[in-house]
Order: structure tokens, then C-alpha cells, then sequence
């Protein structure tokens, strides 16, 4: 279950599909270079876990009584200025899915990943 949020300024400047609820076809961080000439360069993510509210428990089909969490992924994507650009909120149901991060130049396809 995903949102994200973007800067009205954004659509002030003419990125008005930023407002439309539809996919755009090339992509969202495409669209904003080719309109405003913004360049995701970089993100952070801040990882939480709490209890789910009753949207989530029914869209994920989780047990009413909050015994499965869900983790709350914020994270702010950041432009070639360094302004932030973008934040998207993701949640994901905590009894079945893990994370893997990585950064920089590690082995492709989880070559060298110990299973926990």
C-alpha cells in the first residue's frame, strides 16, 4: 500500500499530472526531468513498525485483533540541489515481507547473502 506526496510548487511550475490519481506511463521521477528538469540523485528511508489501522488489517487481510504489524516505510527522495522531492509512505504487512539494502557496489542477485 503505497502514497506519495510531492511539492504543489511542482504543479505550480506545470507538472499538473502530479495531481491526476493515474499512472504515468513513463514514470513519475521521468515526468519531473522532462518537465521540470529535477534529477532524483539520492533518498532516505525511515523504517517503523507499528500496529495496522483497520484499512490496512482489511486490505492485507490481517487478523483484526492487531497480533501482525506492519512496517511503515517514509522515505524522502532528494533532487541535484539537495531539496527534497518526493515522499512516498509504504506500508507492508510485517509476517511477510523482509528487507535487503544495499548500497554502492555490492554482488548482483544476493550472491554472498546468508539466509538468517
Amino acid at each position: 500500500m503505497q502514497t506519495s506526496f510531492y511539492p504543489m510548487g511542482f504543479v505550480l511550475k506545470g507538472a499538473d499530472r502530479l495531481i491526476q490519481a493515474d499512472d504515468i506511463a513513463v514514470g513519475t521521477m521521468k515526468y519531473l526531468e522532462q518537465t521540470l528538469g529535477l534529477k532524483q540523485v539520492g533518498y532516505r528511508d525511515w523504517i517503523t513498525v507499528r500496529t495496522a489501522d483497520g484499512p490496512e488489517a482489511s486490505f492485507f487481510n490481517l487478523p483484526p485483533d492487531g497480533r501482525v504489524s506492519v512496517f511503515e516505510v517514509f522515505r524522502t527522495a532528494y533532487d541535484q540541489t539537495e531539496t527534497p522531492m518526493r515522499l512516498t509512505v509504504t506500508v507492508y504487512p510485517t509476517d511477510r515481507n523482509e528487507f535487503i539494502v544495499n548500497v554502492g557496489d555490492v554482488p548482483k542477485d544476493g550472491d554472498g547473502v546468508v539466509p538468517a
